[in-house]
């Protein structure tokens, strides 16, 4: 240290100092009063740029000024100033309706028109992107619906279903799921608790639906609890036509359920249908159910009518009921085989796709053809072979098409011969049909008719299903059917009932 120099004294150990044993004393400053509002509140120091501050600005933040109203004596201000001033503080003034900004509606928004969007089918309704700063705009189930599509997406990525707890990485996500989940519980039991009070509405209805959805987007096995709630819901309101009596959205309400119901039900197991569907006469399904490639199977009504038929006799021949009882269900069976055989495939689509282009009526054609003999492939593998083959034999153009081969019986030889012409026609048109999402079904039963068959064959619809499974288009629980096929070929059984021992969902609702 040289001479004369005013040696440092340590930290807190000045003149004033207090040695008692207490901390550094902190420095007080006035507070200034010029700064903006919002920094102010913030307690953070303002730079008083105007009309923004840099702070602000940088964060993204409203800045205002709540500067005193000049008055008359003010020097330098007239009344035109006054004036001026006064409009300029109304503008920068914080709004009584400011909201809080919701992020998680954000960046929900935000994963919707950056990925959901681009994904969606062409042929689909889009919506107004107005609607989603409308104020009754259903944010919170909006937000679940995200959350189980990118949940969804993420699986398809790894090629498994991601389950929670699994991956450390999605947990945050999990709890947003688990959240929308209670947020659309309370939604259904304060509905249920003041049902009374809508005479021309079913309110529970719609959060019943989205609760199923949630569910089957993640394969929980809740989804079936919600299904068999919803129709008892139906019930509750006097059934489903008192329902289709109420106005046109909470009948809508009932198109998806009816339309998922009528899937899911052909791989149940015969005792253990999802009631609901059968409260349902023919013509108030052929009110609900519409052609529509982006709702429901490209096929004709008739085929929707024809398979919920046979999946009703499933039902009645697996009470054990014996066909000498009742004989009439013989030639209900035939009925119902005839009505797809028979069906003027080019005439309804000259009826149906008479203003649509070349490309979508062949599309349309195709589509219809491959679910005519499916849906003849599915009665064949389900009801007794006794009536498959005196349907078979009831006509000599269906015995020309599908003779009886060496080493195999009538009932075999009509079994191979649709599974051969369903498995042509899938190899055929694999790579120009667009609508793709709609060929889980066909495919399923096709899997569990090549029981038998060559492993080339299985490893096509192998193939084929887990590419459903990954397109864009198609839900997550899709994967569920191939899974049961994989267990049911190693199995080596080949009846319809030892493949399906539980409910299984479609992969498209």
């Amino acid at each position: 240290m040289d001479v004369g120099e005013t040696p440092r004294l340590p930290r807190g150990k000045g003149e004033n100092s207090n040695n008692s044993g207490k901390g550094r004393q902190k420095r007080w400053h006035l507070r200034t009063r010029t700064g903006c509002t919002t920094c102010r509140l913030r307690r953070v120091k303002c730079d008083e740029s105007k009309p923004s501050c840099k702070v602000c600005v940088a964060g993204h933040r409203t800045c205002y000024y709540a500067l005193a109203p000049a008055t008359s004596e003010t020097p330098g201000h007239s009344g035109v100033d006054s004036a001026l001033r006064e409009e300029w503080l109304q503008r920068r003034a914080r709004p009584k309706d400011l909201q809080v900004f919701d992020w998680e509606f954000h960046d929900s928004l935000r994963f919707f028109l950056e990925v959901v969007l681009p994904d969606l089918n062409t042929d689909a309704q889009l919506p107004a992107r107005s609607m989603f700063v409308q104020e009754k705009f259903p944010r919170k189930m909006f937000q679940g619906s995200m959350i189980v599509t990118y949940l969804e997406k993420a699986s398809k990525a790894r090629g498994r279903i991601l389950r929670p707890g699994e991956d450390p990485a999605f947990e945050a996500t999990w709890t947003g799921y688990f959240r929308s989940l209670q947020y659309h519980i309370t939604t259904v039991n304060q509905f249920l608790c003041d049902d009374a009070k809508y005479t021309n509405g079913a309110p529970a209805a719609f959060p019943i639906l989205q609760l199923l959805i949630l569910d089957l987007h993640t394969m929980s096995p809740l989804w079936r609890a919600h299904l068999r709630g919803f129709f008892a819901y139906v019930r509750s309101r006097g059934g489903a036509t008192a329902m289709m009596r109420l106005r046109i959205p909470e009948m809508a309400r009932l198109r998806p359920a009816l339309s998922f119901t009528m899937q899911v039900n052909t791989t149940c197991p015969a005792r253990q249908l999802i009631e609901g569907s059968d409260d349902f006469t023919d013509e108030e399904i052929r009110a609900l159910i519409d052609f529509d490639t982006a709702a429901f199977e490209p096929c004709p009504i008739e085929f929707h009518l024809a398979r919920v038929r046979i999946t009703r006799l499933r039902a009645y021949f697996a009470r054990g009921t014996q066909l000498p009882v009742n004989p009439r269900m013989r030639y209900q069976l035939q009925d119902i085989l005839d009505a797809v055989w028979l069906f003027d495939v080019r005439g309804w689509i000259e009826e149906k796709f008479h203003d649509k282009d070349d490309e979508k009526q062949k599309q349309a054609a195709t589509m219809a053809r491959i679910y005519a003999v499916a849906i003849r492939l599915y009665g064949i593998l389900t009801l007794p072979q006794s009536d498959v083959v005196a349907w078979a034999g009831s006509s000599a153009e269906i015995g020309n098409r599908y003779p009886t081969e060496r080493c195999y019986n009538h009932y075999k030889s009509v079994r191979k011969g649709h599974r051969d012409e369903l498995l042509g026609m899938l190899r055929e048109h694999w790579d120009s049909i667009k609508w793709k999402m709609w060929l889980q079904w066909p495919l399923t039963v096709l899997g569990v008719a090549v029981a038998d068959g060559t492993a080339g064959e299985k490893e096509f619809i192998d193939e084929s299903l887990f590419a459903v499974w990954r397109d864009t288009t198609v839900h997550v629980s899709s994967i569920a059917a191939l899974e049961k096929l994989r267990a049911f070929w190693l199995s080596g059984k080949t009846a319809w009932e030892d493949c399906f021992d539980e409910p299984i969902p479609p992969g498209q609702y």
